[in-house]
């Protein structure tokens, strides 16, 4: 885990289960969604705001974004303890 703490993983049914399975899932997305995952693969465990500050991206694309990318199996969300109001959001396994 990094330095986000402590996390208790919610799980997602739909996980690909390869790289081709995610490299197909990815190429109907708008690159807002790409740029979303990509930060995510680089950075491991983030919140919304510190994807929001990696990608530049408007909070409310980045919410779409991670629907999006949780509705295909590939984000999952996890509770954060150390701030229950926020959620840490990581690439499904």
């Amino acid at each position: 885990m990094n330095a986000h703490g402590v996390a208790a993983a919610i799980t997602v049914n739909d996980r690909p289960n390869n790289l081709e399975d995610v490299a197909k899932k990815l190429r109907v997305y708008p690159p807002s969604v790409k740029l979303v995952f990509k930060a995510l693969e680089q950075n491991g465990t983030m919140t919304l705001t510190d994807i929001k500050q990696e990608t530049y991206l408007p909070y409310r694309t980045v919410r779409y974004a991670i629907k999006r990318l949780k509705e295909g199996g590939l984000v999952t969300r996890i509770f954060y303890i150390q701030d229950a109001r926020q959620s840490l959001y990581r690439l499904a396994e």
